[in-house]
């Protein structure tokens, strides 16, 4: 069989004019974007390209796993910096339409001299990333948060190199308090000892609860991920529980930590964390989904879970809601703007207010 030889035909008019438009199009309107250590250990393993702008040394010492180096040059000359810069291995072509993070020590961030913000300031005027983001806090910050995620970080009595890193963490929806998570992840020793976890829902039929006899708290809410499940039933002893465990502490004074987990920590477990953010915050169904969303970019509530957090809303709001009966879709796709609750034009009988009450939520989560 013979190959098409496609290198051998001259490219035609229109070929030509898109790839002088691709060309064109490389550089790209950038802007700086903030992040904090919550988001970056949220997406530690998104695929961004994590820039240590610390001097080499102390990225020798320690670093964010899998970051790469990109020390403060010797001679700051800025008209040698692309060199530089290429020189150090971050070359064109591997910037290129990449999601790039920068950070480095907390002088650094505080200063807008230093060689993070020349840095970025170089990678926004080269326009070839994706995207750029600076961690606003300083990298001590994010090791004393998050030492498992460092290249020093401590496993047992070892010391766990990035590259022997397997363990797989639950995502932070509320700073320091509320994870929401898998089975395997919940069934992780690591797991709970590293994040401190001391309370967790178990909203699964099958999984135990692995943890009980080392003095973990457990509720169970033990249904299938079905539409017509009766979720709401676990309402209000999920945000009790969460919210108890908000308030108390540890025997040695620590704040305690809750992890809401099912299956994939996609529908069972998410809704029971919305539900409990709406409460906790007295939060629309669009805001509160939005901001879990945010912290777990997989969330996607079955349609059955979905209304029993829509009467949830119109309970908690007096029959206002922020959510219509045609926006499910635009709402589990992000497209839904954090909007709070208001009237709607027309009212689906599928979604009256029950006669069941349960107390607000005064407890902060942030």
């Amino acid at each position: 069989m013979g190959e098409t030889q496609l290198g051998q035909e001259e490219p035609t008019d229109t070929c030509k004019e898109v790839a002088t438009a691709a060309t064109a199009c490389k550089k790209r309107a950038l802007r700086r974007r903030v992040v904090d250590n919550r988001w970056l250990f949220n997406n530690i393993h998104v695929g961004e390209l994590l820039l240590d702008c610390r001097p080499r040394e102390q990225c020798q010492t320690n670093t964010v796993l899998g970051a790469m180096n990109v020390p403060p040059p010797e001679d700051a000359n800025a008209s040698t910096c692309d060199e530089y810069v290429e020189n150090l291995g971050l070359s064109a072509t591997k910037r290129s339409l990449r999601d790039l993070l920068l950070f480095a020590n907390e002088e650094d961030v505080a200063n807008p001299e230093s060689w993070l913000y020349k840095l970025e300031q170089l990678l926004i005027d080269d326009g070839r990333a994706a995207s750029i983001k600076v961690l606003c806090e300083g990298f001590m910050a994010f090791r004393q948060r998050y030492p498992f995620y460092t290249s020093l970080g401590i496993v047992g009595d070892g010391v766990l190199h990035s590259g022997e890193h397997q363990v797989s963490y639950p995502n932070e929806i509320a700073d320091n308090f509320l994870f929401l998570g898998n089975m395997w992840q919940a069934q992780c020793k690591q797991v709970v000892q590293h994040l401190g976890i001391t309370h967790v829902v178990n909203a699964t039929r099958k999984v135990d609860n692995v943890f009980e006899n080392d003095g973990v708290n457990y509720l169970n809410a033990k249904l299938a991920d079905k539409p017509d499940e009766n979720i709401a039933q676990f309402f209000n002893a999920a945000y009790e529980f969460i919210a108890q465990a908000q308030r108390s502490t540890t025997a040695e004074g620590k704040p305690c930590r809750v992890l809401v987990h099912c299956t994939q920590g996609i529908s069972r477990s998410a809704t029971l964390v919305i539900l409990y953010v709406m409460r906790a915050h007295h939060w629309s169904l669009a805001q509160a989904f939005n901001f879990v969303r945010s912290g777990r970019g997989v969330v996607v509530p079955n349609e059955g879970f979905l209304r029993a957090l829509m009467k949830e809303e119109r309970r908690l709001f007096h029959n206002k809601c922020s959510v219509a009966e045609d926006e499910l879709d635009l709402l589990t796709s992000g497209c839904l703007p954090s909007r709070p609750a208001r009237l709607q034009p027309r009212t689906s009988p599928s979604l009256e207010l029950t006669s069941a009450s349960s107390k607000d939520g005064q407890c902060a989560v942030m």
